[in-house]
């Protein structure tokens, strides 16, 4: 995520996010770090290839809002905040 980003489903609960194919489960989805004034409010979903993550979103930022987020499938943590 960038500044001033918000991440926002149209449809309350009807967005997907989904780890790229590329991916390793160690990837988050979301990585937000040093970023101020952003927000999170969607539906995050870990269901991709038949595999989980160990972290849906990954925060090293204190300034960003995580609001209504359903994270599934997290093997370990599903918000980091650091």
């Amino acid at each position: 995520m960038k500044d001033h980003v918000r991440l926002v489903s149209r449809v309350p609960g009807g967005a997907t996010i989904r780890l790229p194919g590329t991916g390793s489960e160690a990837d988050p989805a979301v990585i937000a770090d040093g970023v101020t004034g952003a927000e999170f409010a969607a539906s995050a979903s870990s269901v991709t290839r038949r595999r989980r993550w160990a972290r849906a979103c990954w925060c090293g930022t204190p300034d960003i809002a995580i609001v209504d987020v359903e994270v599934t499938g997290a093997v370990s943590v599903a918000i980091a905040v650091e």
